[in-house]
C-alpha cells in the first residue's frame, strides 16, 4: 500500500452521509473508496486496502467513472452549447485504411474535453475543430491499448496542453495494459477528470460532491 493511500484510510472517520445508490458497501468503506480512487489506486489494490472482494470494488469504480462522464458532459454541454461530435469531414481527411481514428481532444476555457468516435446529429457542433486526433493503427479493434495509440495534430495553439494531457493519460492508461473500446470511454473521461480538476484533494472534495448530489 502507498504511504498517501495508508494515510487517507486513516483519516476516514466522522463524515455526513454519503452513498452510491444500489451499493452494498458502507458509507466508510464508499468513503475509503472514493479517496483511493482519486489517489489513483487500482480497483485491485482498493479492494486488498478496504478489504472487500475485487467484484464489488471494480463495480464500485466503475459507478464512480460513469458519474463522472455524466458531470463532464454536461460541462462539455454548456461550455460548447450542445454535443460535441467529431467531424465528419475532419474523420474523412484524416482517416484511411492504415489508421482508424479513437477520439478526439477539444479544448476550451483553459481545460480539455475529450469524445469518442461516434454518430448522430452533428450540425450543432460540426464547426468546431478538435485540437488533435487520437487514431490506432490499422482497423478497428475491440480493445484498445494505449501503447498503440498515435497523436495527430489539428490546432497548433493548443499542442503543449494537449501533450501534457496525454502524457498523464498514458500513466494512468498503461495500468491496464488494453481496456476494451466498450469501457474505453469511462476510463478516457476520467483521465479527463484528473488532468482539469488539479489535486488529490480537489479531485476528492469534488468526488464527493458529486455522489451527494446523485443520492
Amino acid at each position: 500500500m502507498r504511504y498517501g493511500a495508508k494515510k487517507m484510510v486513516s483519516k476516514i472517520q466522522q463524515k455526513k452521509p454519503l452513498r452510491i445508490t444500489r451499493c452494498k458497501l458502507s458509507q466508510k468503506e464508499q468513503l475509503q473508496m472514493i479517496g483511493l480512487f482519486t489517489l489513483g489506486e487500482t480497483a485491485r489494490s482498493a479492494a486488498e486496502i478496504v478489504k472487500i472482494q475485487p467484484n464489488t470494488s471494480a463495480l464500485f469504480y466503475r459507478k464512480l467513472r460513469k458519474l463522472i462522464s455524466t458531470h463532464l458532459d454536461q460541462e462539455s454541454y454548456e461550455t460548447f452549447g450542445g454535443e460535441l461530435f467529431i467531424d465528419e469531414k475532419i474523420l474523412t481527411a484524416h482517416e484511411d485504411q492504415e489508421k482508424y481514428i479513437v477520439f478526439a481532444v477539444f479544448k476550451k476555457n483553459g481545460k480539455v474535453f475529450t469524445k469518442m468516435r461516434s454518430h448522430g446529429n452533428q450540425k450543432a457542433i460540426s464547426l468546431v475543430i478538435p485540437e488533435t486526433l487520437f487514431y490506432a493503427k490499422g482497423q478497428h479493434n475491440l480493445v484498445i491499448d494505449v501503447n498503440d495509440l498515435c497523436q495527430e495534430i489539428i490546432l497548433r495553439d493548443a499542442e503543449t496542453q494537449v501533450d501534457a494531457f496525454w502524457i498523464r493519460s498514458k500513466e494512468i492508461l498503461r495500468k491496464y495494459n488494453g481496456i476494451p473500446k466498450s469501457n474505453f470511454l469511462l476510463f478516457l473521461k476520467e483521465c479527463e477528470f484528473r488532468f482539469n480538476y488539479g489535486t488529490h484533494k480537489q479531485q476528492l472534495k469534488i468526488m464527493e460532491k458529486w455522489v451527494e448530489m446523485n443520492i
